[in-house]
């Protein structure tokens, strides 16, 4: 009865301790929870300046090129225009809005795992867009498969 009992407790130790460490069967598996995981985490939002790349894309996605024709033949003038409309958009300053999560997942396939980050600083909601308090992100989680 004793080997019994330590037989079934020594299996039930054994599972416990597998999903303490976060094994899953597959790697779909471990990827979907490091998933959820990761959109457990808090993020946030800031504002940072546009590149002169990110304005560009903006000025294309707002004024699509149109070739404007009379006759057949393209009509210079309004190429022109569109020019000027395009150096006057890009010399603006601009902000866009950006999001940062808490957590992210990265894949480690050699060791068959998900590795876990998460940066304390927006967890803790203390980050802030400056040199020395963005804080850092540091591995705190396995999801093994």
């Amino acid at each position: 009865m004793k080997t019994i009992k330590a037989v079934a407790t020594t299996l039930l130790l054994i599972s416990m301790s597998a999903c303490a460490n976060d094994n899953y069967p597959s790697r779909t598996e471990a990827s979907n929870a490091c998933d959820v995981w990761l959109h457990d985490g808090k993020r946030v939002t800031y504002q940072v300046k546009m590149t002169e790349d990110d304005k560009e894309k903006l000025f294309w996605e707002e004024n699509p090129l149109e070739a404007a024709y009379d006759d057949g033949y393209i009509i210079r003038d309004k190429e022109l225009v569109k020019n000027e409309k395009k150096e006057e958009f890009l010399s603006r300053e601009m902000i866009k809005e950006e999001r940062k999560w808490s957590r992210y997942c990265e894949e480690e396939r050699e060791k068959n795992q998900f590795l876990g980050y998460k940066n304390a600083a927006i967890q803790n909601g203390v980050w802030e867009n400056e040199v020395g308090k963005r804080g850092s992100f540091k591995i705190v989680k396995r999801f093994r498969y």
